[in-house]
């Protein structure tokens, strides 16, 4: 096997490419090449790790065993390899385990973000934020677009980009533009928008002629002489269009539809030659208005994209959080700011510590032409290159299924033109599957020129998309002489609703996997039930379930798909609106109530009260014990009761990690963690033999059978509302535009052929999804389609996966009138049956043992929580406290942001459009300004926050901390154990000398309106939320809590309140 050189393996699924990889980057190491000087990626941390862990067996295998030894022997072709060079190979590569790139993708880009964030105009406290805080950020940035333009030019845009008509929810529509065609402003220039071709205007006095030939012109006539007056109608209503100037319904309806139309006929009779002429200068004038309008819908889009991304940017780098998908776009070398390889190389490999002499790209069909500019410059530099240098790259187009994360199959292709010197070899022998379920592989993806389903013409998309996707279908064969049958099953009864059609196929994929585990005889099998979408998955689940079937998900639901975990949803809602009597009754009428001391009430009234009272011992447990704590003690409370599924079971101790993760985060207000839970999307707990999830989160994995139960939806789904075009693969995008719809085609060739390449490219995605999903199956393959309806011409129908399925079955092959609906079948035998072949006996991964609670450690997620705000008023909380008027937690939280800018009153200048851009009511703005505008005139505030009478030692040097956050260990005053304290100061000044802390000072702003007579009284209620700050503030900087100096800042009054 050749060590050094540069391959490209195009191969199929189930092929070894994984174990091919291995085998590269093993030959490379025992070649003495050192580990940090090869960078072998993936798209998921799943394959990653899958790498990585393949590499340390097989060096196992080999030192502990003759056969491994073998083994790698043969796979490596080096026959004078012995165990003691296996060995020492594995010592080194486990010692250099910190510094070995196998990354997925993003990791290694988020790792060059972070070597080049200073020259990329990033914040040196950026993170990766999660969906939420994204959305949040966007809604912020779309407020500042409202806010900061100008308010007719703003209405011009909206209406334009609304084709004259404004969007009822200006902000929802603007989220919908941003998230579907942001990415294209990121990979476009401004030009791009402004690309389709709109032609000639007609000459006025052209049209007004038209117009007035057709008002006279004499419609066809009936067999009885008089005009018909469905051509009469088409030819008034066209008219008033023109009038109204709705040139969509001239082009698009009526007699402007017929003009457009392939064969140019209304109602089945011909349009005659004269209404041609007569129609001709005012379909032409029609399609320039309708094109021109287009293309300014087109310009108001890009320069509304281009003012949200402008202040989105601004907002994350204010805020520090980014998304993975701005890390490509950060990096992206077509951009001005980015051209850090070209050009920098030696500066690049100084930063990596090492210089990369060797790349293993996995998955290459995955890739992104953002991505691919920015790994090209280093493949290029180094198949270039002489010496002791490889690239080795592994793909598969008809693998590609994430076109949605703009993923460029077309990269692959091209590659051997981009990298002269690559060796391709292409890989067809399958080491999964059995033959028999590779036939029909063989049967459906091999025939698809001939597929019916796909149409005849040959010009059409359909089959276009066909014939491509067929020339890099090859014959698959086996490797293993394995068992197997393949079964397409009809699904008779459909009903009439889409609701019945899901319904029945869901029934019959429960039905089909019971089958298969009644045929397995308790041998141990695994099944995965494979989707297109996630949107069935739960239903599919709890189907199977409700037939004592155990099985789970994998890595894309919501917790929320759990009754336990909705109940603690309802009881965090319930806390944030006490007076909701769903969620009340919710809680109420379930388990909960018992955890929580609930009795039954008859009286309404004192039920409500016990709900009202419920949700403020919530709320204060939120502040004294932490979210965490909460949701660990009804876990406990779940695994204990025998009632509950181990599917509720195992779904709340996620709860309960996900609370004690997110619990820094968390504020008085629990409805931030409910939209979290809403979102976050977590894998399933495993081990269940039968696994539910979408074909995607299947690639990579493999089953024993294999259920397909929705090759019902059409290939051609939903459209894009836009059309795009990069002619290079690795390219940018050189045209954007929004679709105009199917039936306005006709009046552009360009916008014709940018829709039918969309249709082309959707039929490939979804050969594509059908082609992994049937690979994914070992011995057993079972594909559920509905029935035919023989009332409907079947060639008017729109294709779907089915039909092609249906299209690849010779028909002296179809079985009639089985009792299981099976209407096809194959199958192979061996010398054992499918199951003894797949049962893992006493090496199958048992079902997952649920923990009645969380595992014992001595980490922090054991430790008691406990925050520093919560010690305001001592251990006891009013009533009046704990329900405060959440409007006043609004105004002193406006009040506080006002704050975080002054670091010293000498240089600080307030200004209220600052706390306009927060988004807060109108109202409640007012009030804050108004706080802070009289706060900043009383003369005690003003010294508390100056510079010259801070009463910090002369000689020192102070630091400012605005909003100080903090996460520590302390022990009880009492001496009891310790406990996690988090929360943050609003304002923490410290003085140095010679580097140590010699003085601090913990202020913090209150908003209270409070009379002169009762602040000493409120003071004291604050003094142990300041004590305990004080205690922090020692424990991290060495003082005794009593050298820690503590001021109450009242705005509302003017007033300062030392702590002594």
């Amino acid at each position: 096997m050749k060590t050094f050189g540069h391959q490209l393996l195009k191969a199929s699924a189930g092929t070894g490419k994984t174990h091919r990889l291995t085998n590269q980057f093993l030959t490379l190491l025992f070649a003495e090449v050192q580990p940090e000087t090869v960078l072998a990626t993936t798209f998921t941390r799943k394959a990653a790790g899958e790498i990585l862990d393949r590499l340390l067996e097989r060096l196992v295998g080999a030192t502990d065993s003759e056969e491994g030894l073998a083994e790698l022997r043969r796979d490596l072709e080096k026959p004078e390899l012995d165990a003691a060079t296996c060995k020492r190979l594995l010592g080194r590569l486990t010692r250099a385990l910190g510094t070995l790139e196998v990354r997925t993708i993003d990791s290694f880009l988020n790792r060059l973000v972070n070597l080049f964030s200073h020259d990329l105009d990033l914040p040196p406290h950026w993170t990766i934020c999660d969906e939420r805080e994204a959305k949040a950020l966007q809604a912020l940035a779309i407020g500042d677009v409202l806010e900061q333009g100008d308010p007719e030019d703003l209405s011009a845009l909206l209406h334009q980009l609304h084709s004259g008509g404004a969007p009822r929810g200006v902000q929802a529509a603007l989220l919908k533009l941003a998230a579907e065609m942001l990415p294209l402003v990121q990979d476009s220039d401004p030009e791009a928008w402004n690309q389709i071709a709109v032609g000639p205007e007609v000459e006025k006095q052209a049209v007004l002629d038209a117009l007035e030939g057709l008002r006279g012109a004499i419609m066809p006539l009936t067999k009885k002489g008089t005009e018909n007056q469905r051509w009469a109608k088409a030819r008034d209503k066209l008219l008033l269009n023109v009038s109204l100037e709705d040139w969509k319904a001239v082009l698009s309806k009526g007699l402007g539809a017929a003009y457009h139309s392939e064969n140019r006929t209304y109602f089945g009779a011909e349009m005659p030659l004269d209404l041609l002429e007569i129609l001709a200068p005012i379909m032409a004038q029609a399609s320039f208005k309708f094109l021109s309008n287009l293309v300014a819908r087109n310009l108001a889009a890009r320069q509304l994209l281009d003012r949200f991304s402008a202040c989105l940017s601004l907002r994350k780098y204010e805020s520090g959080h980014y998304r993975f998908e701005d890390i490509p776009v950060a990096l992206d070398p077509s951009t001005e700011r980015a051209q850090l390889f070209a050009e920098r190389q030696a500066d690049l490999w100084f930063r990596l510590d090492s210089k990369l002499d060797h790349i293993l790209l996995d998955e290459f069909q995955d890739t992104s032409p953002i991505q691919w500019r920015i790994l090209e410059p280093l493949a290029s530099e180094i198949t270039s290159a002489g010496g002791p240098r490889s690239f080795f790259c592994v793909g598969d187009g008809k693998q590609s299924i994430y076109g949605f994360r703009q993923a460029e199959p077309r990269l692959l292709n091209s590659l051997e033109t981009r990298l002269p010197g690559l060796e391709a070899e292409a890989m067809h022998l399958s080491f999964r599957s059995s033959q028999v379920v590779l036939d029909l592989v063989n049967r459906v993806f091999g025939g698809l020129e001939k597929n019916l389903a796909l149409g005849s013409d040959p010009t059409s998309p359909e089959r276009l998309a066909a014939d491509a996707w067929s020339e890099s279908m090859h014959e698959h064969t086996a490797v293993k002489d394995l068992p197997g049958a393949v079964q397409v099953i009809e699904v008779t009864d459909m009903g009439d609703t889409k609701k019945d059609e899901v319904s029945a196929l869901v029934r019959c994929t429960v039905q089909r996997v019971k089958a298969l585990l009644a045929e397995a005889k308790g041998c141990e099998v695994e099944i995965g039930v494979l989707t297109r979408v996630n949107k069935h998955i739960p239903l599919l689940i709890s189907s199977l379930r409700a037939e004592k079937i155990d099985a789970s998900g994998e890595g894309g639901n919501t917790l929320t798909d759990s009754a336990a975990v909705l109940l603690f949803v309802s009881l965090l809602h319930l806390a944030d609106h006490p007076g909701d009597e769903a969620a009340a009754f919710h809680v109420a009428s379930s388990p909960f109530a018992g955890y929580l001391g609930l009795a039954p009430k008859s009286d309404p009234s004192e039920e409500r009260a016990d709900m009202r009272a419920l949700a403020r011992r919530v709320r204060s447990d939120l502040m004294a014990q932490g979210l965490g704590a909460l949701a660990e003690n009804l876990n406990l409370e779940v695994q204990a009761d025998p009632s509950w599924p181990a599917w509720d079971k195992a779904r709340m101790a996620q709860l309960s990690e996900q609370a004690h993760r997110f619990e820094a985060r968390i504020s008085l207000r629990a409805s931030d963690f409910v939209d979290h839970l809403r979102i976050e999307r977590v894998e399933a707990p495993g081990g269940s033999r039968v696994r539910v999830m979408t074909v995607h989160a299947a690639k990579g994995l493999e089953f024993d059978c294999v259920v397909l139960p929705e090759l019902n939806a059409k290939m051609v789904g939903t459209r894009d509302r836009h059309l795009a075009r990069r002619p290079d693969p690795a390219g940018r995008i050189d045209l954007v535009t929004f679709s105009p719809g199917q039936e306005l085609l006709g009046t552009s060739t360009q916008l014709k052929s940018l829709y039918d390449a969309g249709t082309e490219k959707a039929i490939k995605d979804s050969l594509c999804g059908l082609y992994v999903a049937m690979t994914r199956a070992r011995y057993r393959l079972e594909l559920v389609v509905p029935g035919i309806d023989a009332d409907k011409d079947q060639s008017k129908l729109t294709a779907s996966l089915a039909s092609v399925l249906r299209g690849s079955l010779p028909q002296d092959e179809l079985i009639a009138n089985d009792p299981d609906g099976v209407i096809w079948r194959a199958t192979k035998s061996g010398e054992k049956n499918w199951a003894e072949y797949a049962d893992r006996g006493s090496d199958a991964v048992p079902a997952a043992e649920v923990s009645l609670g969380l595992a014992p450690t001595t980490g922090l997620r054991s430790l008691a929580r406990r925050r520093a705000s919560a010690e305001e008023g001592g251990a006891l909380q009013s009533a009046g406290a704990l329900l405060k008027s959440n409007t006043g937690a609004e105004v002193g939280t406006l009040a506080h942001a006002a704050f975080d800018g002054c670091e010293w009153i000498e240089d600080f200048e307030f200004a209220p459009a600052d706390l306009a851009r927060l988004g807060a009511k109108q109202d409640i703005l007012r009030s804050a300004t108004a706080i802070v505008e009289g706060a900043l005139a009383c003369d005690e505030i003003r010294k508390a926050l100056s510079r010259e009478a801070s009463g910090a030692p002369p000689a020192s040097k102070t630091v400012v901390h605005q909003e100080y956050g903090f996460t520590v260990l302390l022990k009880e005053d009492s001496g009891g154990p310790e406990q996690v304290w988090n929360g943050s100061i609003d304002r923490l000044v410290l003085a140095t000398e010679n580097g140590r802390v010699v003085w601090a000072e913990v202020i913090d702003f209150k908003s209270d309106a409070v009379e002169a007579g009762e602040l000493e009284a409120r003071a004291e209620h604050y003094r142990p939320q300041l004590e305990a700050y004080a205690r922090v503030v020692a424990e991290q900087t060495g003082l005794t809590p009593e050298k820690v100096r503590l001021r109450l800042l009242f705005l509302s009054p003017g007033r300062v309140v030392d702590l002594v």
